[in-house]
């Protein structure tokens, strides 16, 4: 049994490295989502006045369709995701079917988007889990033979990972829930504009 209690803690021990180097990878990934997240968010706080101003002009009978969807392909600020819409109906045919495949696919893209930060928030905790408990092997093993500098380092690097980890992990879900309720809202105001002033009155 022995033999394969010490495979076991080799194979751990080879372990630390790479979960090292992959929580580096991630806190990186996840500084430059940061950057990202306030572009995004100083983006939509600039581009929230005009969008909400075009939002109230739908609703008044005297606005033609043609005329809102004039206003909308120039209003030039709009929020995340409706600027994807507004940037693909504006280089394409307005028909419905293409319409309704281009709702999807930014469905799609808004989850996407989301998912990157689900995955941070669900694997960063992990990485940092293996990256406390990968060195409490050694460290164990140095308290066993008296080598108390190993330990140390042991026990360093132990704690490091952890709160690398919960730090990610805790970044990625703010981001998260933002973009969620983000993309949430921009969806539904994409489906409103979409039946309100592209859709055929006919098709209503």
């Amino acid at each position: 049994m022995q033999p394969f209690i010490d495979i076991l803690y080799y194979i751990t021990v080879a372990l630390k490295g790479p979960v090292i180097i992959a929580l580096i990878l991630a806190l990186g990934l996840t500084l430059y989502e940061v950057g990202g997240f306030f572009y995004e968010w100083r983006y939509r706080k600039s581009a929230l006045k005009k969008w909400q101003l075009f939002i109230a002009m739908i609703p008044d009978k005297q606005n033609s369709a043609g005329l809102l969807k004039a206003k909308f392909l120039e209003l030039g600020a709009w929020p995340t995701l409706v600027a994807l819409f507004a940037k693909k109906v504006r280089n394409s045919q307005q028909e419905v079917a293409y319409l309704d495949k281009l709702i999807s696919e930014i469905e799609i893209e808004a989850n996407k988007s989301c998912y990157r930060m689900n995955m941070g928030v669900r694997v960063a905790p992990m990485l940092g889990l293996m990256g406390t408990l990968i060195p409490m092997g050694p460290a164990l093993k140095g308290i066993a033979t008296g080598n108390f500098e190993t330990m140390a380092g042991n026990l360093i690097v132990a704690f490091s990972t952890t709160v690398v980890g919960l730090v990610i992990g805790a970044i990625c879900y703010v981001m998260f829930i933002a973009r969620q309720h983000w993309y949430a809202k921009d969806l539904s105001d994409i489906e409103y504009v979409y039946k309100n002033v592209f859709l055929p009155r006919e098709v209503l």
